[in-house]
């Protein structure tokens, strides 16, 4: 009685001090051809966000110290909020106008964000400022890909907008701590409609007759923004269905743009177990036909197979060995301890984040034979670009060069069992686990070697749960999107 007691308190003192952050939308001004939303980038959080650009839903953005006219020193962004009760889009006239805006242009790069606790689409948000960065990065490895025409391919930036914060700015961390209930929920109820709206999106980017323009759809999902994203794509139904009607051997396709990317995720282990589950049952109905189990696995997917969905989760668990290299670990401890603790009554699988849920092993075994679900993969930055990632530094070619990546995925899987790209990369990705105890060693992944979906536990790639702009690990997602990582 006292635990609940003290935790109304808590709330009710928390929104005396801080005043409440009503469901709002704040962007308004709807087309895009206002000179008004034309404007530099800075340094500044606000980006020179004036009285009037700053109700702009959809902005052209200039990279700094750039000139006007050409494609390459430039990106648009655009603001899609979802009201709170009942959960709807503010204004259609957000998704249609940012539709309009994707038709006009033949080759394009559209990234979609969507935001999670503690966050909106108020001027300044700092995960405003995060997103300009990365695309401002974008922008500069779009212009190293002539190949693709990268110098003259819009890049347009989506930003969803929901009510994450419901407190001022001026309350500190702690006193935030009782909405995590509230706004857990919320993002659950808006995946529906995040998922159609996204659909929208995805139809006028990717499908289109012109099959010889080059256009590309990435969506990452942070936080209670990552389980939006994958509670919608669970919601439709599209994904298990995809898996479940899968003939082997072909090509996973898309299951939502060219790739979902949820960063940090603070959703339940057992949704990403459902797609494992799901992946397995179809294992299951080929060694139902006669297959080896090699083969039901190992073919199950094409040797040329793109992943489709990466979940990223900076872990603290890691081997001596592998922290011995890297010195520390600077891991998510909100969804790492923060999240279980929040959901402390419910059963493992719920109350431990996509990330954190591991496989079993027994001593001195490479193979989970218990309980084969959770993490699948690892990604390792191994040596940063040494420079703050930041629009001070976008300028410099040196701090942003990310290399064409044709073909390395497919090189990597040439040890299937334990496939790695290498700890010379800056950015290391493998299929195997190194887990600490257990008789050391890497432990064998639980998911085929050529799996669409990769659930990586990341080291310093993603630190913390929030410091996620980093550039060599964006100029790594980039890769996976705007290169063909599987070509021959």
């Amino acid at each position: 009685m006292k635990k609940f007691l003290s935790l109304a308190l808590l709330i009710s003192f928390s929104s005396l001090i801080g005043g409440c952050v009503g469901s709002q939308q704040y962007r308004k001004y709807i087309s895009y051809n206002l000179s008004d939303c034309y404007f530099y980038l800075n340094y500044a959080p606000t980006s020179k966000e004036n009285s009037t650009s700053r109700h702009c839903s959809i902005q052209k953005n200039i990279m700094p110290n750039r000139a006007t006219g050409p494609v390459r020193d430039r990106y648009y962004l655009s603001f899609i909020e979802i009201d709170e009760n009942p959960s709807r889009l503010f204004d259609s006239k957000q998704v249609e106008s940012t539709i309009d805006l994707i038709n006009s242009k033949n080759n394009v790069f559209v990234i979609v964000y969507i935001h999670g606790w503690r966050h909106n689409a108020d001027v300044a948000d700092s995960d405003i400022q995060k997103f300009r960065t990365l695309l401002a990065y974008s922008r500069e490895f779009l212009n190293q890909r002539p190949g693709i025409d990268g110098s003259e391919t819009e890049l347009i930036g989506i930003y969803v907008g929901w009510r994450g914060r419901t407190q001022s700015k001026l309350l500190n961390s702690v006193l935030f701590a009782p909405t995590v209930w509230s706004r857990k929920t919320k993002s659950d109820e808006h995946a529906s409609l995040l998922i159609d709206t996204l659909r929208q999106i995805e139809s006028t980017t990717i499908t289109r007759s012109d099959k010889s323009a080059h256009r590309k759809m990435l969506t990452y999902g942070h936080s209670f923004g990552g389980n939006m994203l994958l509670t919608g794509l669970l919601n439709e139904e599209k994904v298990i269905s995809q898996i479940a009607d899968h003939s082997h051997g072909r090509q996973f396709p898309r299951t939502l743009g060219d790739l979902v990317l949820l960063i940090n995720p603070a959703s339940e282990a057992s949704k990403w177990i459902a797609i494992q589950e799901a992946m397995n049952e179809r294992v299951d109905a080929e060694l139902s036909r006669g297959r080896s189990e090699r083969l039901a696995r190992r073919r199950l997917f094409p040797l040329e197979q793109k992943p489709r969905m990466i979940a990223m989760t900076a872990t603290c668990d890691w081997s001596e060995g592998e922290l011995k290299r890297k010195k520390s670990a600077r891991c998510d401890s909100a969804t790492d301890f923060f999240f279980p603790m929040a959901w402390f009554f419910k059963n493992k699988r719920d109350k431990t984040a996509v990330g954190h849920y591991k496989p079993n092993y027994e001593p001195g075994e490479i193979y989970s034979r218990t309980d084969p679900y959770g993490a699948s993969h690892e990604i390792i930055l191994n040596y940063s670009a040494g420079k703050q990632t930041s629009l001070s530094n976008v300028n410099k070619k040196d701090l942003t060069k990310c290399d064409v990546a044709n073909g390395w995925l497919l090189r990597a899987r040439e040890i299937p069992e334990l496939w790695d790209s290498g700890s010379n990369k800056r950015v290391q990705f493998r299929r195997g686990l190194s887990l600490p105890g257990g008789g050391g060693g890497t432990k064998r992944s639980i998911v085929p070697y050529n799996s669409p979906f990769w659930n990586a536990r990341v080291l310093n790639a993603v630190e913390n749960h929030g410091d996620y702009v980093s550039y060599p690990t964006w100029c790594a997602v980039n890769q996976l999107v705007l290169d063909d990582v599987t070509a021959k």
